[in-house]
C-alpha cells in the first residue's frame, strides 16, 4: 500500500495539507480548533445523532490512515439528524482518524489539544 501523501505531523501535517490540497485552504476548512471559551450554547438545539441500520453498510474500507463504513440506503434506514438539522439525511460514509499515541490522530483540536481518534461522517 503507498504511503498517504497527507498525515498529522512533519511535512505532510495539518499545517501542509493546503499546499497538498489547495480546496482544504481558507477559514471554514479542517482541521479546526474549538475553542471552548469563544462557543456558545444554544438551547433550543436538539442533540445531533446517528443512527444507522447494519443491513445498509455494503463496505469497509481500510486506507491506511482510517477506515470508512460505506452505505447504500434508499430506505433513510440510516441518517444523520437533530442538532441544527432542519430535516433527516441520509448517511453516506462514516470514518474514523486514529493516531499512535493518545495525543495525535484526531483532525480537529479542541482548546489546541488533539486527541487519539476521531469519528467523521458524510450525508446526504
Amino acid at each position: 500500500m503507498a504511503s498517504p501523501d497527507w498525515g498529522y505531523d512533519g511535512e505532510n501535517g495539518p499545517e501542509h495539507w493546503c499546499k497538498l490540497h489547495p480546496i482544504a485552504n481558507g477559514n471554514n476548512q479542517s482541521p479546526i480548533d474549538i475553542k471552548t471559551s469563544e462557543t456558545k450554547h444554544d438551547p433550543s438545539l436538539k442533540p445531533l445523532s446517528i443512527s444507522y441500520n447494519a443491513a445498509t453498510a455494503k463496505e469497509i474500507v481500510n486506507v491506511g490512515h482510517s477506515f470508512h463504513v460505506n452505505f447504500e440506503d434508499s430506505d433513510n434506514r440510516s441518517v444523520l439528524k437533530g442538532g441544527p438539522l432542519p430535516e433527516s439525511y441520509r448517511l453516506r460514509q462514516f470514518h474514523f482518524h486514529w493516531g499512535s499515541t493518545d495525543d495525535c490522530g484526531s483532525e480537529h483540536l479542541v482548546d489546541g489539544a488533539a486527541f487519539s481518534a476521531e469519528v467523521m461522517s458524510l450525508s446526504e
